[in-house]
């Protein structure tokens, strides 16, 4: 999981990790925000962007976790939030070049 460490930051690559698993390591590293609980709760279900809980897509799940985990810091936690912006930016860009 850690891949590299120097003297100010720890780096964490994500990228083969499902939702999910980001989600579990998140609460390993960090103490859940109250306000993004309900999100990080419903990415526990949650494997890729594709996905849905409920009546919501995952893809909203994880941009509703990620407005409320702005407090939330640390550099797992900013590894987190950069994986999962990420993905939700390659989905967005993925959408764009099939559109026409």
């Amino acid at each position: 999981m850690k891949t590299q460490t120097n003297k100010t930051e720890t780096t964490y690559d994500l990228s083969m990790l499902s939702i999910s698993e980001i989600a579990v390591k998140i609460a390993e590293y960090s103490k859940i925000h109250p306000t993004a609980e309900p999100y990080w709760n419903a990415m526990l279900s949650i494997e890729t962007l594709n996905d849905t809980y409920g009546q919501d897509s995952a893809r909203s799940i994880v941009l509703y976790f990620l407005a409320n985990a702005r407090s939330m810091t640390g550099d797992f936690m900013r590894a987190a939030k950069k994986e999962l912006n990420d993905r939700l930016n390659k989905e967005a860009d993925d959408y764009g070049k099939h559109k026409h």
